[in-house]
């Protein structure tokens, strides 16, 4: 299991400190970022409306982990 620095719910835009790649990190900070909730819990940018998590949104956290050598979600504490 991996200990991060971070919480998966929000996280920062600077990539932390176990970051090992920084290109990655923004990339999918950025699409975590424009795949975020309204108020009823659909996401801003899919359409037609798909509920949060959306496919990019699970794809933005496979990229914040895997930006922090986590190759497997569940792996993560």
């Amino acid at each position: 299991m991996a200990d991060l620095s971070f919480s998966l719910d929000e996280p920062p835009a600077r990539p932390p400190k176990e970051c090992g790649d920084e290109l990655m990190w923004h990339l999918s900070f950025r699409l975590f970022v424009d795949h975020r909730p309204d108020a009823d819990g659909f996401c801003i940018t899919c359409i037609p409306s798909e509920f949060i998590p959306c496919v990019a949104r699970h794809l933005a956290v496979r990229g914040l982990l895997a930006s922090c050598g986590v190759s497997e979600p569940g792996a993560v504490r």
